[in-house]
């Protein structure tokens, strides 16, 4: 895997409570990019069209990739979809290579974060060229990783449920002709979702960086292309598409001043009709984050937060019916350079149906 080499793993020490026992790794350090959030501003005053997933950051608290959601049933006015992201963070990484847990000493050493959320998103298409989005999530979190206190490894773990932050976006389509289309769209991230902390086992209250709602306003912007060409084997009026697209994010001050890092992503994509009713989705996606500001949060760690990945995500879209598509998606990182050390995901996978009400 380029840039990464993964590394025959061996077991090592252990620490007190459950589950006494974490992976080692080689490692390597990688300073950060201080551009980041310069860049993702910037991005933001020219951005795209497919909504992209909810980011987060700190403490492993990923429940995101980056990825455009498939954009099935264009001719429908309202569209309900509904998909399940798995996001298994297990892999400390120290710059651009793995790493063990407690690689960089620190007062705690990430081990494990399992996010699985729910996306509920419905979509309204307006005439000419105007779509309305909204998407709620659902996130179950589970969080390991050992505490360092007065000489003593403690091992930690919570689990937390709940809504995420709800998300409000608006796209305006423009045909070019000969099968091309341009969108603007930009967006809002409200602070709806659960705010209220889990606890430890021994009764401490997480960490902003890891609520499952952020407690801030974040603005998100989007710009893309795409066009549509003859699908090579297939008949003359088989068509598949490239898209092309460029989005970004700034995220607002809020649970205890607490900001995630800016964002800025750069997807390419495109499906092949394989039959009738299947077709191949493949993309590949880019994705720059500024580091975490901590605010007023003394426990967050700033260095151990940012990055920057390249994926490959291959998928397939089954469409079941007129109107109703079920479709999956898996994200390998071909690329990873993260800041400090963190807990990475070997892969992202997504299942969703679409629905077209009307």
């Amino acid at each position: 895997m380029a840039g990464k080499g993964r590394l025959s793993h061996r077991r090592e020490g252990g620490v007190k409570g459950d589950g006494e026992w974490y992976h080692s790794y080689a490692i390597s350090t990688w300073g950060e990019t201080a551009m980041l959030r310069r860049i993702a501003i910037i991005a933001l005053l020219s951005l795209f069209s497919f909504p992209a997933l909810p980011a987060r950051a700190g403490c492993g608290s990923e429940c995101s990739c980056p990825l455009d959601q498939p954009d099935t049933h264009l001719n429908s006015r309202f569209l309900f979809d509904v998909s399940h992201l798995y996001i298994d963070q297990n892999q400390p990484m120290v710059g651009s290579s793995d790493a063990f847990v407690g690689a960089i000493p620190g007062d705690h050493d990430e081990v494990r974060t399992v996010n699985r959320v729910s996306n509920f998103r419905l979509t309204y298409r307006t005439q000419p060229g105007w779509t309305f989005g909204a998407n709620l999530p659902y996130i179950h979190r589970t969080h390991e990783h050992i505490h360092h206190d007065a000489g003593e490894d403690h091992y930690e773990r919570w689990n937390d449920s709940g809504m995420g932050d709800l998300e409000l976006s608006a796209t305006r389509a423009i045909a070019a002709g000969s099968g091309s289309r341009f969108r603007v769209g930009f967006g809002v991230k409200a602070p709806t979702g659960k705010q209220s902390p889990a606890l430890t086992v021994d009764g401490d209250e997480i960490e902003p960086s890891a609520r499952l709602g952020t407690g801030a306003w974040d603005l998100l912007a989007n710009l893309g292309a795409e066009w549509r060409f003859h699908a090579p084997g297939k008949a003359a009026e088989e068509t598949m598409p490239l898209c092309v697209t460029l989005a970004g994010r700034y995220n607002g001050s809020g649970i205890e001043e607490f900001r995630h890092g800016a964002e800025v992503q750069l997807n390419l994509g495109t499906e092949y009709p394989l039959a009738k009713h299947l077709a191949l989705l493949v993309q590949s996606n880019y994705r720059v984050r500024a580091k975490d500001d901590s605010g007023a949060a003394v426990e967050e760690d700033e260095a151990n937060t940012g990055g920057a990945a390249l994926y490959a995500t291959p998928g397939l879209r089954f469409d079941a019916v007129p109107g109703f598509s079920i479709y999956g998606l898996a994200q390998f990182p071909i690329y990873e350079r993260v800041n400090g050390i963190q807990v990475v995901a070997e892969s992202n996978l997504v299942l969703g149906i679409s629905r077209s009400i009307y």
